[in-house]
């Protein structure tokens, strides 16, 4: 620095002022280039609201479904009722092949299959109405009796409960007391005995149990009388003898303790109590063996049905299945023989898979037609769709369901809007590059669209209301990260921020890092 202030030291009065000239021209050169580079808006203020993120391709109009058809046997062309333009229905005949021979071919198979499906009739008749109509009137009877075995269920059933409920609540209840509603019962001679207190727990308890089944038992009864099922009835049955066998229970237990010779009582009185419960045991026995009883009733006539049905079943079938098999698979065959010739026919019949309109027809009557060469053509005219191949880098932001809008060149000045309906799965080859086949669907079907018209499309694929909105050339990109400049005032500071989506008018979605109405500092856009 000192050999430098010689220098200028040593330099001539003009010199140095031809040098100070031209540092006050450079510094005016860089003063000035600054003030054109720097944008003149240099504030973006931070706003709030709606953002799309869109995939714009390019696709072309077609129908749903397109079909080239054909004859699938030779021969001479004898009908042709259609013309291009012409609209089809589904199944509808468009041309036909000269069918006489074939056609004779099939009366006379169809012929076979009357007659032998005439003998396989007679031979299925077999046995006389008569005895059919005895072995009729036995199955029947068959099952009137389980049907009469089954609806003499619940007045069994009903008197067994009438029995056991006597017998638990009237017979036994001289032995019993209870301090008040609700509460378990207790045994009235406890105090006759004082070593049976295991004893009177156990046939105590034993009424509580005998009180409880008898109580379902009697819900169990009222629903079997509103109609139940054969197997609700034959399940009343099995919980019915659950049910009275609680009672027997309790009797036997009430025998062995008076005849224990533990009750201080006299012989006269425990005589007599032995009497009742004896009573009771007996009604009891007796409702259980009308339960058996029904029990058994029902499972034998379950085996007397179908033993009485496999007998009509027999004289129904009349002669031997063998016989009958050997007919039946006559009759098969000349039913084949029918479908075949039927089959051939059908070959030389050109029918519409689809209601559409025909765009080729070169069938011509008198001509001869070759076995599947494609001689007429139809589209679906219903509906059209829209298919578009999207490169690989975009395809992972589509899905069903995403709105479509585009704008077609033979509609200038509008816009349509469709809808995503199918992303192909497999890729499409294009110039080398990877693409996936996108189909879309019209909202509305506009009949001025034909196909095969080009179409630009807008696919929104993401759309977000109320969100932080900034243009892109207010962000900085750098390898630290992702920024904006926030002013405050005359200050600027770098705050980083994290990004969402990108629309396709340049603007992007601000995560996180500034806030609505923030100011940052434009760095992209030129004045």
């Amino acid at each position: 620095m000192r050999a430098l202030i010689q220098w200028f030291r040593a330099l001539s009065r003009t010199k140095k002022f031809l040098l100070i000239a031209a540092v006050f021209i450079v510094v005016g050169i860089i003063i000035h280039q600054r003030s054109r580079t720097t944008p003149a808006n240099t504030g973006i203020v931070v706003t709030r609201g709606s953002i799309d993120q869109t995939v714009s391709v390019t696709g072309s109009v077609t129908p749903t479904t397109s079909v080239d058809l054909s004859f699938q046997s030779s021969g001479r062309i004898a009908r042709a009722d259609f013309k291009v333009g012409d609209r089809v229905t589904a199944g509808q005949v468009l041309a036909s092949l000269d069918a006489a021979d074939l056609d004779a071919q099939l009366r006379n198979a169809q012929a076979t299959v009357a007659a032998q499906q005439a003998k396989l009739d007679g031979l299925v008749a077999g046995s006389r109405p008569e005895d059919i109509a005895v072995a009729q009137a036995q199955a029947d009877k068959a099952q009137q009796d389980l049907e009469s075995a089954y609806s003499g269920v619940y007045p069994a059933l009903l008197q067994a409960y009438s029995d056991t409920d006597n017998a638990v609540r009237v017979q036994t209840g001289t032995f019993f007391t209870r301090s008040g509603s609700g509460e378990p019962p207790q045994f009235i001679l406890s105090f006759s005995c004082a070593t049976c207190g295991a004893a009177i727990t156990t046939v105590t308890q034993q009424r509580s149990a005998a009180e409880i089944s008898l109580d379902q038992w009697k819900t169990e009864l009222d629903t079997i009388n509103v109609g139940g099922s054969p197997a609700a009835i034959e399940q009343a049955l099995a919980d019915a003898r659950t049910y009275v066998q609680s009672a027997s229970d309790l009797l036997a237990g009430l025998s062995s303790l008076l005849n224990s010779g533990n009750l201080t009582l006299p012989a006269a009185t425990i005589q007599a109590d032995v009497t009742s419960v004896n009573t009771a045991a007996t009604a009891v026995a007796g409702a259980i063996s009308a339960i058996d009883s029904q029990r058994q009733a029902i499972a034998s006539q379950k085996l007397v049905v179908p033993q009485y049905d496999s007998a009509l079943a027999l004289k129904k079938a009349g002669s031997s299945a063998t016989d009958i098999a050997s007919q039946r698979a006559s009759v098969q065959a000349a039913q084949a023989q029918v479908d075949s010739i039927t089959a051939q026919i059908n070959k030389g019949i050109i029918k519409s898979p689809i209601a559409g309109i025909i765009t080729v027809q070169d069938a011509k009557v008198g001509q001869n037609a070759t076995a599947n060469a494609a001689l007429i053509s139809v589209i679906s005219d219903q509906q059209l769709e829209i298919q578009a191949d999207v490169p690989e880098v975009d395809i992972g932001k589509i899905a069903v369901g995403d709105a479509v809008s585009l704008t077609v060149d033979a509609l200038p000045g509008e816009t349509l809007m469709a809808h995503v309906t199918f992303v192909d799965p497999g890729e499409t080859i294009i110039d080398g590059v990877v693409n996936f086949k996108v189909t879309m669907q019209l909202d509305q079907p506009d009949p001025r669209l034909k196909s095969g018209l080009t179409v630009n499309l807008d696919i929104q694929t993401i759309h977000k209301d109320g969100v932080l909105i900034l243009p892109q050339y207010a962000i900085i990109e750098n390898d630290q990260g992702t920024f904006v400049n926030k002013i405050t005032g005359s200050t600027t500071t770098q705050i980083p921020v994290v990004l969402g989506i990108l629309s396709k008018e340049g603007n992007v979605e601000v995560v996180s890092g500034v806030q609505e109405g923030d100011t940052v500092q434009n760095i992209g856009l030129k004045q």
